[in-house]
């Protein structure tokens, strides 16, 4: 996959593509305004949209993961041009590890486990303690309890740059899709 991650003085935008297989070239995307603990998720074949309520990922992060240890190797590598340090983040709750080469200042990184049907898990450990830093992860290589690798993700460019309002807010052609209405206005428990 590939993930278009977008930020802007309290919003954060994803567009996740997919790359290969019967999905290939399909795009989510996700607009968290943090402030207002909102996630809007664009419904493109549709021309809709919905918002949900997200958890506050800023509190969360600072309550910290409390079963994750965190190593500070003092190995640091130049990636895309910032320096970066290796951390290994050990979930002792979850049995894996996670290798994240972090830099800092670059603003807040998460993905969060919330999803279209208003399933929200959070923030896994790991983004919270990488969020509780400030830690933004230009390579995270996860691996399981037998060391096996599980899931990489690598930066492959940072555009610094002036983004547009509209880039954090649905379409203006896109509507708004509403749970309630499903089912005659019961329990549409969404926004």
């Amino acid at each position: 996959m590939l993930i278009d991650y977008s930020m802007k003085e309290g919003f954060l935008r994803t567009d996740i593509t997919v790359t290969e297989g019967r999905e290939k070239g399909k795009t989510m995307t996700s607009i968290w305004d943090l402030n207002k603990h909102e996630m809007t998720t664009l419904i493109p074949d549709q021309k809709m949209y919905m918002v949900m309520k997200a958890p506050d990922f800023a509190a969360a992060a600072q309550k910290g993961a409390p079963n994750v240890q965190i190593e500070k190797t003092g190995e640091t590598e130049k990636i895309l041009g910032y320096t970066t340090t290796k951390y290994v983040i050990k979930d002792n709750d979850h049995n894996t590890t996670s290798d994240v080469w972090a830099a800092e200042g670059l603003g807040t990184f998460m993905m969060g486990r919330s999803s279209p049907m208003g399933k929200s898990g959070g923030l896994t450990p790991v983004e919270k303690e990488l969020m509780a830093r400030g830690f933004f992860p230009l390579r995270m290589i996860n691996h399981d309890a037998s060391g096996a690798e599980t899931f990489r993700m690598e930066a492959v460019a940072i555009d610094k740059k002036s983004l547009s309002d509209d880039l954090f807010a649905p379409p203006a052609d896109y509507r708004r899709f509403d749970m309630g209405s499903l089912f005659g206005g019961f329990g549409g428990g969404q926004q």
